[in-house]
């Protein structure tokens, strides 16, 4: 028998039947009854363990704690829709079961704060393997409720554009699957925390946007593209810079504000700036063979200073650099540099090309592109401004024109 945090209001199980020897939780205090708690669809109510038969009376503590067995169960998979808990009548349910459970409504909520702050727990806890199905309505957490996961489970976003504001916790040694299928996207901007990792699966894109994650087993993506939080640059960045094969960093530097990015990024995944101030990257970037993205698609980008002839990554790196929609972006070279990354144009450009001084010589940047220039969502242009020079060594297809603006005296 399973008692699990008996001093709670309503504690709930979902089990898959008899064979399960966790089936029975322990109350110590019920006070709402079997209808108004009810799972549509999928849940049967029992006064013993294993009970299939459907109880439709209230559940009392005096029957509670008799025998300690009453509970809810249900066979998986099942569709939760309907509204459960609220703050006066905290609910916990515990999934002890393999299983696909899918969430659909809303209001899990956890014991109320003051019953027993010694403990920290999940509104609705995994303790085996299956999948959670997120699917056309997002399960709104409150009252500081989330996910607790203590075993392997999948998250399995079933309808594109989702957004969960809970909370996720797992248990340190655990795996996190979160799975977004191809051509969908899915948001997390809850908290995700605990010791263990998530892995990204599908080919969707999944964004994780909660600045506050502090899970400690990292991530990895599958397949897809996993979008990490953006970091928000205050101070100039000396530490290296590893992005595994798809996943996506993002670094804004605000309006107004420049800063240096002098440690080495490399990896096979995705650098992406934003913030209308200026990165200036100085590390040597031989080892990043990734994508180079200037922008969000609506937000201004500001300026990518080249401050290091590696800066844009190896000169036999062929993957993209994509300037986003709406970015009003420069990408300015502070030292003579050489690039084959193709240069996908989604807004206008300007592409400074600068010089250095050394004493009373002074030496004009050389900018070379080996790459094709293209044009996304409409003819694009480049202007060209600095006393360097700007080489470019391709047929290129953007149709908006070149400007040279000369520098003057």
């Amino acid at each position: 028998m399973r008692l699990d945090n008996f001093r709670y209001a309503l504690l709930i199980t979902v089990a898959l039947g008899a064979s399960d020897a966790f089936s029975a939780v322990g109350f110590t205090d019920i006070d709402a009854s079997a209808t108004a708690h009810a799972i549509t669809g999928c849940a049967t109510f029992g006064m013993a363990a294993y009970t299939t038969g459907a109880y439709t009376g209230a559940l009392t503590s005096a029957v509670a704690n008799t025998d300690a067995t009453a509970y809810l169960s249900t066979t998986l998979p099942c569709s939760m829709t309907t509204n459960f808990g609220t703050a006066a009548a905290p609910v916990l349910l515990s999934v002890l079961n393999t299983g696909d459970l899918t969430l659909n409504a809303n209001n899990f909520y956890k014991p109320v704060t003051g019953i027993d702050s010694s403990l920290d727990i999940g509104s609705l806890r995994f303790y085996a393997p299956g999948k959670v199905r997120i699917d056309t309505a997002v399960p709104v957490f409150n009252n500081g409720s989330y996910m607790e996961f203590l075993s392997d489970r999948m998250v399995d976003f079933v309808t594109t554009a989702l957004d969960f504001a809970g909370d996720m916790v797992i248990a340190a040694g655990k795996t996190l699957y979160i799975n977004v299928d191809t051509g969908k996207t899915a948001t997390i901007s809850g908290k995700i925390r605990g010791g263990g990792r998530v892995v990204k699966k599908g080919g969707g894109d999944l964004f994780l946007t909660n600045a506050l994650n502090s899970y400690g087993g990292g991530e990895t993506a599958e397949a897809g593209l996993l979008y990490l939080p953006a970091v928000v640059l205050a101070a100039d960045n000396t530490s290296a810079i590893a992005i595994p094969d798809r996943i996506v960093k993002s670094f804004n530097v605000p309006n107004g504000a420049s800063y240096k990015l002098s440690g080495a990024i490399s990896g096979l995944g995705y650098f992406r700036k934003l913030g209308g101030g200026v990165a200036d990257l100085l590390g040597n970037n031989i080892g990043f063979m990734g994508k180079l993205i200037v922008g969000d698609g609506t937000n201004r980008a500001g300026t990518i200073l080249a401050g290091h002839i590696n800066a844009l990554g190896s000169n036999t790196v062929e993957t993209d650099l994509v300037i986003s929609a709406n970015a009003n972006a420069t990408l300015k070279f502070a030292v003579s540099a050489t690039t084959k990354r193709p240069l996908s144009l989604g807004d206008n450009l300007i592409v400074e090309v600068g010089s250095t001084t050394s004493g009373k010589t002074t030496t004009a940047a050389v900018a070379t592109f080996d790459g094709i220039i293209s044009e996304t969502g409409g003819a694009r242009s480049i202007t060209k401004t600095g006393a360097g020079q700007f080489v470019l060594n391709r047929l290129n297809t953007f149709s908006g024109g070149l400007a040279v603006n000369r520098p003057t005296a």
